[in-house]
């Protein structure tokens, strides 16, 4: 998986073959879908069309590629998802113009960190409220 991302990162760079880096991480993706740093860098593919393209639609291919890979049905581990988020987050903030897409982004943001801090450390039982009795 890491051999096929520095591939495709290989034939973004120098062979400026954008097209053919994107089916690569497709490929590695199929065979190892839950690597973040897989996701992270078929993302980064996306993200070099910015000077060929508008920032909108970049972002566009962008969200699509993090809102799979954090979907909640992903393979990616819950755990795992922290560096995707942090990427998602960063780019929306640099490409995206849309209030309500930022908006929908921070909220799912919030669920998964609710999520991924209750697995990390599951609440405990509530303890019992000790009452004083009143004299009688």
């Amino acid at each position: 998986a890491a051999i096929r991302a520095h591939l495709a990162r290989y034939l973004a760079l120098a062979a400026r073959d954008a097209a053919r880096a994107r089916t690569v991480l497709d490929e590695a993706l199929a065979a190892s879908p839950e690597l973040p740093t897989l996701w992270q860098a078929r993302a980064q593919a996306e993200i070099g069309r910015l000077g060929a393209e508008k920032a909108a639609v970049v972002f566009a291919a962008v969200a699509a590629v993090y809102d799979k890979a954090l979907a909640s049905d992903s393979p990616v581990p819950l755990a795992e998802r922290g560096d995707l988020w942090a990427q998602y987050k960063a780019c929306a903030d640099d490409l995206c113009d849309d209030g309500a897409k930022l908006l929908e982004l921070a909220r799912a943001y919030a669920k998964w960190r609710t999520k991924a801090d209750l697995l990390a450390r599951p609440l405990g039982p509530v303890p019992a409220i000790k009452r004083k009795r009143a004299a009688a």
